[in-house]
């Protein structure tokens, strides 16, 4: 399995030694590890696809066959979305191992739910998607983030909602109401994410009544300059020819997105590292005031 698969397997490693992630992978990395490889070719798109979904079948049969031996366990979920807009919600699965009495953590599930959202929803996807590992193992906690339709999914959860109920379309949310609704004990079944409560409450200190004076405009200025640069293909060729020019390594500007979690943090460190070249483009008169 290694040797057939190490050429992916190579570059990961490769990532993590270098200490670079996924999102903040660029093109002079992938330069450098070309470099690294000598003679050895870099992989194939087309490798790297084929080699990423026949791991991810093994990974899923023997995460499948683990789950069996589980006699409790924890999710954590959420929805997203792929770059074609559809809408998805991931899974992962925790628990303690018997033997090891190590928590294990599984990103298991990415469920296809192009229907709106609602907590209804969610409920009948998750408990479809439960039910496809474990028979009898109990659901002991959810962690979600502060929308309302996943706490309402993790009271409908949590309950042990039978699984005839949740395939019988024929019932609606109004059956579930009595059940659901209250979210204030939501806290002693599961826990809010901290990430994303973490998110609120930075949107809150930037957006909100308290916010700290010019916090706001300084960062719409930064995402003005962001988006304006990078969806301009002369600006590009410019901001490349700046940083070459100064023996800079290219960067590119970054955009926040404020469903993305850190995107506002991340926007804002790539604005501060290409600060020098925005001044150097400034006085080549190529921004106006």
């Amino acid at each position: 399995l290694f040797v057939r698969f190490s050429p992916l397997l190579h570059l990961v490693l490769w990532l993590a030694r270098s200490n670079i992630s996924f999102h903040s992978l660029e093109d002079q990395h992938l330069q450098h590890y070309h470099q690294s490889l000598s003679s050895t070719s870099p992989p194939g798109s087309k490798t790297i696809t084929r080699v990423i979904k026949n791991v991810a079948k093994i990974v899923r049969r023997q995460v499948n066959s683990y789950l069996q031996t589980t006699k409790a366990f924890a999710i954590t979920t959420d929805a997203c979305t792929d770059i074609s807009l559809r809408k998805f919600i991931s899974v992962t699965y925790h628990f303690v191992d018997p033997v090891s009495m190590d928590l294990v953590s599984f990103p298991c599930d990415m469920l296809y739910v192009p229907e709106s959202h609602t907590w209804f929803q969610i409920t009948n996807s998750l408990k479809k998607a439960i039910d496809s590992h474990m028979d009898t193992a109990l659901l002991t906690t959810v962690v979600t983030d502060n929308g309302a339709n996943f706490v309402k999914m993790s009271i409908a959860l949590l309950q042990n909602v039978g699984k005839d109920d949740v395939d019988n379309m024929g019932i609606g949310p109004d059956d579930w109401e009595d059940s659901v609704n209250n979210v204030a004990d939501f806290e002693c079944l599961g826990w809010r994410c901290v990430a994303h409560t973490m998110q609120l409450a930075v949107l809150d200190v930037v957006k909100g009544d308290n916010a700290i004076s010019g916090i706001s405009n300084a960062i719409n200025v930064v995402r003005d300059i962001s988006v304006h640069t990078k969806r301009s293909a002369t600006l590009m060729a410019k901001l490349r020819d700046v940083q070459k020019r100064a023996g800079r390594s290219a960067k590119v500007p970054l955009i926040d997105c404020p469903t993305r979690w850190s995107t506002l943090f991340y926007m804002l460190q790539r604005f501060d590292q290409l600060y020098v070249d925005y001044q150097n483009m400034g006085l080549l008169g190529l921004f106006d005031e």
